[in-house]
């Protein structure tokens, strides 16, 4: 399991590498806007995983190698990034955990 732990939002990837699905997990102190995005190493967004307000609390969502498209992607690494924005106007917070397809 690959962790990025800031003050009290947490992001977790697993498992990593991965072959066919991964399962992202991420915590929130406090509500707020919630923006993830898978990118290529070219730095091309390739999948938007979430685009939504959400409550404090644990979240868990699966990604399956594919694009916007719905095309399976080929092995390599990609970067999962996650911009949090509390309803409180607090500063934006950013994570980012690198992912490894193999196939």
């Amino acid at each position: 399991i690959h962790q990025f732990v800031g003050p009290k939002n947490t992001l977790q990837v697993s498992p990593n590498p991965f072959n066919n699905n991964v399962t992202i997990s991420f915590r929130l102190e406090k509500a707020s806007m919630v923006q993830m995005y898978v990118y290529n190493l070219n730095g091309q967004k390739v999948k938007t995983l979430l685009n939504a307000t959400k409550s404090a609390g644990s979240y868990t969502l699966t990604w399956r190698g594919l694009d916007r498209n719905k095309k399976e992607l080929p092995s390599g690494i990609y970067f999962c990034k996650m911009l949090i924005t509390p309803a409180n106007g607090s500063p934006e917070v950013k994570k980012e955990v690198k992912l490894v397809r193999i196939k």
